[in-house]
């Protein structure tokens, strides 16, 4: 998590290759909807994983861009999407 323009941004998220599959990133994904889920929360995902932050309450907020040769979409979780993750209570 960072802070830019008084917005909290989540940075990148990513697992060790061998702790893969575990549902770590989903936790920890979870933990920072549970610690900042009362603001708006912002982050840019590779875009082959849009549908997975939506399933954290995250939707698109603009078009697809290029950020060192990887495709990523800018997404945006507000404050009323706290009740409507979709695995916070299996994480």
């Amino acid at each position: 998590m960072y802070v830019a323009d008084g917005e909290p941004h989540v940075g990148r998220v990513c697992t060790r290759k061998d702790h893969r599959g575990r549902g770590l990133s989903g936790r920890l994904m979870a933990e920072v909807s549970r610690l900042w889920g009362d603001q708006s929360l912002h982050l840019n995902a590779q875009a082959y994983l849009e549908r997975w932050y939506e399933s954290f309450g995250y939707v698109r907020t603009g078009p697809n861009f290029d950020d060192a040769g990887i495709d990523h979409v800018p997404m945006t979780r507000l404050p009323s999407s706290l009740d409507t993750c979709s695995r916070c209570l299996r994480c």
